[in-house]
């Protein structure tokens, strides 16, 4: 864990844990858009500025206008995260009938018959003799059990399909590609029924996102009109259950928008990626100054975490949730 040992943060080892209660919670919202929830004894760290020394002071007494310490960059140990593709992904089919067949032959040498497999994986034997014979498309929650008990090893990519809809090359982690893409739609996107829509074509992000489309999942949209904007249009039943699988909101998504955990457990470089496609839609410069603006507060205060890998100073401007309203962060 990181702690303060009275002249630097760096990390210590926990010695004891307790547990304690408390009848209420202490919230705190920072200038550049942090929020904490402790209770009112927790101690956090605050600078005096009569004497320049940093004290440990209960939450409860912290105050507006008080100065709390706070790192600008912890190096985090992280790894790319995979995507949950055990969940509502699971419906896909997944276009590798010989690995199915592969790891359908180990299990059959391993329990003796094919009954004996579809009872292990949970399947009717009418549904693994059709993956076994290779007539059916085996659905992704049964071709990734398959594979983990045969200890075969899955593809990064692998090619799924909804049972209807056209089929997109799905990753099995949250690389740089991914998370970029996932930035510009958050910005300047939208999920409507089994399409996604890129909007705002601006500084070529229409070309930049067809070409993450092509690299991440082997697909292209159409650029066209939609009313009052251009933009691009992709058909993918697929995409639109694997945007959701990742938190992307279906509606009211300029309110209800967040940085996803995932993206916050990530490595520095998949972060980088997605700010800069973040930013390539809701970001611009005003005399040396980087503003963001977004009518979700959750997603200002994400933007604040995910910049923790910058050694520049931040604040965001508080406002309240007002109809119509929105929140900003500015960089420096």
């Amino acid at each position: 864990m990181i702690g303060f040992d009275g002249l630097r943060l760096r990390e210590f080892e926990a010695s004891h844990l307790y547990r304690g209660r408390s009848d209420r919670l202490v919230r705190i919202e920072t200038s550049s858009g942090r929020v904490l929830r402790v209770t009112p004894a927790h101690r956090l760290l605050r600078l005096n500025p009569e004497t320049g020394a940093i004290e440990e002071v209960p939450a409860a007494l912290i105050g507006p206008g008080d100065h709390l310490v706070m790192p600008r960059k912890i190096e985090l140990h992280t790894d790319y995260q995979p995507l949950n593709l055990d969940g509502p992904l699971g419906d896909l089919r997944v276009e590798d009938k010989e690995g199915m067949r592969r790891a359908l032959q180990v299990l059959r040498e391993r329990h003796g018959t094919l009954r004996r497999v579809a009872e292990e994986l949970g399947l009717s034997y009418d549904v693994l003799i059709g993956y076994w014979r290779g007539r059916n498309l085996p659905t992704l929650s049964a071709y990734l059990k398959a594979m983990r008990e045969a200890g075969i090893e899955v593809p990064e990519r692998l090619t799924v399909r909804p049972r209807k809809g056209r089929p997109i090359k799905l990753p099995t982690v949250i690389d740089e590609a991914l998370a970029e893409l996932l930035g510009l739609l958050l910005s300047d996107g939208m999920v409507t029924g089994r399409s996604v829509r890129l909007l705002q074509l601006r500084r070529g992000a229409d070309r930049r996102f067809q070409r993450l489309l092509r690299e991440t999942f082997g697909i292209e949209g159409v650029r066209t009109r939609f009313r009052t904007v251009d933009g691009v249009l992709v058909n993918s039943r697929a995409l639109v259950m694997l945007l959701a699988s990742l938190g992307f909101p279906s509606r009211k998504k300029s309110r209800n928008a967040i940085v996803p955990p995932a993206i916050l457990r990530s490595p520095e470089s998949v972060v980088a990626a997605f700010l800069r496609g973040y930013l390539s839609g809701d970001g611009h410069f005003s005399k040396g100054v980087l503003e963001v603006t977004s009518a979700s507060r959750a997603m200002v205060s994400g933007l604040a975490y995910s910049s923790r890998g910058s050694a520049s100073s931040s604040r965001s401007p508080r406002r309240e949730a007002t109809r119509g309203s929105s929140s900003r962060a500015s960089r420096s």
